[in-house]
């Protein structure tokens, strides 16, 4: 069952062309990118917390994201929310 607050959700990774599941980037502490390898987020752009920081926090959106909205896709019978 598809959770409908996340529908919306859903619709705006197929629309944009995101594929899951999200990873960080190896090449830059703090960015995620999607299962193609494009931006998908920066964390801390500005720099104004440690990289250990900035990386915690990217894998924790990343985790959040891929946990919830790629079970949501399953369960809507997308393989991948886009």
């Amino acid at each position: 069952m598809v959770v409908p607050v996340l529908q919306g959700e859903l619709r705006l990774c197929r629309t944009s062309s995101i594929k899951l599941p999200l990873r960080l980037c190896d090449e830059s502490i703090g960015v995620i990118l999607d299962a193609d390898g494009a931006d998908i987020l920066t964390v801390d752009i500005d720099r104004t917390r440690d990289d250990l920081g900035a990386a915690e926090i990217a894998r924790w959106v990343m985790t959040t994201i891929n946990t919830n909205l790629g079970a949501q896709a399953a369960a809507a019978g997308h393989g991948n929310a886009a």
